[in-house]
């Protein structure tokens, strides 16, 4: 595994874990090309125009295509009426060429986030941001997608043997796309879970006790050495732009570091494993299009 080190801290380095499982990925989709004819299949669709959005939709062009899936960014301006955009993910539920949809936030301020996210079909959701997944992820045995940030951030762990079974574990933060899908799955991995949000008091209290931390708050450098003890493990999923454009995070990983037993970083550490998490999303669906059992 690689690593490397800031005082005594572990660095989670989400690329070299990203790196590891390109050729994976790359395999599965081979064995699935030779199985179906095609390989997988992944749509973005932009209601309105978000300049910020158009990044995040080329990394993930990026990583697609490298992979071999076939990709495609549908973008429509600020004056898509809500019909037309649920005409259009109508149209991409029927496309059998298509196995993975995706709503790239935030959408136009004229529609509504949850009725668009709400009409991908389930099996398509590769965001894992419909009901019926988001629900499913309260059923151990389920086989419904695990949104793309909570899959990356235990994805982390794994990687650098860091078990989640047992532990104590604080997610900071409640949003509908990291907190509360990252706590639920957590407790399938069978940790204690406490989720914390900007109404908890005493926070460095909570997170003191804990073991494992995963900040998603969206408060840049909320976190500093007074929330963490010699044993922690901090997973920073956060992302700012500072005046001077350096990229951090939730966590002011300068104090934070030398006092931790293992921290990620930003930028390198959750972020690559998002982007694979949609990938590995796109091939679970390709593969259950098809009836093939599908295993990393």
């Amino acid at each position: 595994m690689a690593e490397q080190s800031v005082s005594r801290a572990t660095i989670l380095d989400g690329r070299a874990v990203a790196d590891e499982l390109f050729p994976r990925f790359c395999a599965l989709r081979e064995r699935l090309e030779k199985h179906r004819g095609k390989p997988p299949g992944l749509c973005v669709l932009a209601f309105g125009h978000h300049p910020p959005s158009d990044l995040y939709i080329e990394r993930k062009s990026e990583m697609a295509r490298r992979l071999g899936f076939l990709f495609e960014a549908k973008r429509f301006d600020n004056a898509v009426s809500l019909p037309e955009a649920l005409a259009v993910i109508e149209a991409v539920n029927r496309d059998p060429s298509i196995d993975g949809v995706i709503v790239q936030m935030p959408v136009s301020t004229s529609l509504c986030a949850h009725t668009l996210l709400e009409a991908v079909s389930p099996h398509k959701d590769v965001d894992g941001l419909h009901a019926l997944n988001r629900g499913a992820l309260y059923a151990p045995s389920s086989q419904g997608f695990v949104p793309c940030t909570p899959w990356g951030c235990v994805q982390l762990l794994d990687h650098y043997d860091i078990s989640l079974k047992g532990r104590h574990v604080v997610v900071v933060g409640r949003s509908l796309l990291v907190g509360r899908p990252l706590a639920a799955y957590c407790l399938r991995r069978d940790a204690t879970v406490t989720v914390t949000h900007r109404y908890t008091q005493d926070l460095n209290l909570l997170t003191r006790q804990a073991d494992i931390v995963f900040v998603a708050a969206g408060a840049h450098h909320l976190i500093d050495a007074s929330y963490v003890h010699p044993q922690s493990v901090v997973v920073d999923v956060g992302i700012h732009r500072t005046p001077d454009g350096t990229i951090t995070g939730d966590v002011d990983f300068a104090s934070v570091a030398p006092r931790v037993k293992a921290i990620s970083p930003v930028p390198g550490g959750v972020g690559p494993l998002t982007v694979m998490g949609l990938m590995h999303n796109t091939l679970q669906a390709a593969y259950a299009s098809c009836q093939l059992p599908f295993h990393v």
